[in-house]
């Protein structure tokens, strides 16, 4: 099983899993799957722990594992890509007492490596409805040596569920009733290295960077710095590919 299908086989849970990744509980469950443990010596490895201290892991091998379920990875150039959907979760948040009539989707997007000793990158698309208190969940994943080569292909399948939500929205039946919740996108938060990635332009740290002026920039002390005499930019930025969030 890869780090990315193991990744996207707990993505449902409610918890940080950022955090999880790094818990003891997350090791002992990638050893036991990566070595073939039977649930027997396993939960015997698990009274062990628990009496040497370690309270918080579960008695039982079942609990610690969790039911996996079938997850489709694709692959997108040198990596997997996983695409869990908006349509399922939205359901379920639809539901709640706090959700408001029309759902403004706030979308998060960045690269981060999961492991310090391994140089594979995580790219997580990540989503949350405005006015409702909740942790973001996963829309898809990407995993690789590097970021995905393309920022078309690896938006097209959000993208294309966007498409279909904003035009008909989404139906959801609540106590037999039926309701149709309008959908719209909020925004987009993304850090520097992704904005320029998923725009297509030069990034942060690459010379004509700049957004709002046309200062090619220059280095001092490895660090690029914009000039005290700069031009405004005259709507023209220095694309590097199509920029792909066109809706």
């Amino acid at each position: 099983m890869s780090d990315l299908a193991e990744f996207a086989e707990i993505y449902e849970f409610d918890f940080d899993v950022f955090a999880y990744l790094k818990t003891l509980d997350f090791k002992l469950r990638k050893w036991a799957i990566k070595n073939n443990i039977t649930l027997t010596a396993l939960s015997e490895l698990l009274a062990i722990l628990k009496s040497s201290g370690h309270n918080s892991l579960p008695k039982d091998a079942r609990t610690l594992l969790k039911t996996p379920q079938k997850v489709e990875v694709t692959k997108m150039g040198s990596g997997e890509y996983w695409y869990g959907g908006l349509e399922k979760k939205l359901r379920e948040i639809s539901k709640r007492k706090d959700c408001p009539k029309d759902l403004e989707l706030t979308f998060h997007i960045d690269g981060t490596p999961i492991y310090k000793s391994s140089k594979s990158e995580f790219w997580p698309t990540q989503c949350d409805v405005k006015g409702v208190e909740m942790k973001p969940f996963f829309v898809a994943i990407y995993q690789g040596p590097s970021k995905p080569s393309s920022a078309e292909i690896f938006l097209r399948p959000l993208l294309n569920e966007l498409l279909f939500l904003l035009e008909k929205g989404l139906d959801v039946s609540i106590n037999v009733k039926s309701y149709t919740f309008k959908v719209g996108i909020d925004k987009f938060i993304l850090d520097a290295p992704a904005r320029a990635f998923l725009k297509c332009i030069i990034g942060h740290s690459g010379y004509f960077s700049c957004e709002r002026c046309e200062e090619p920039g220059e280095y001092f002390c490895k660090i690029p710095k914009r000039g005290q005499n700069f031009k405004k930019k005259s709507g023209h930025v220095c694309l590097i590919g199509k920029f792909p969030i066109t809706l």
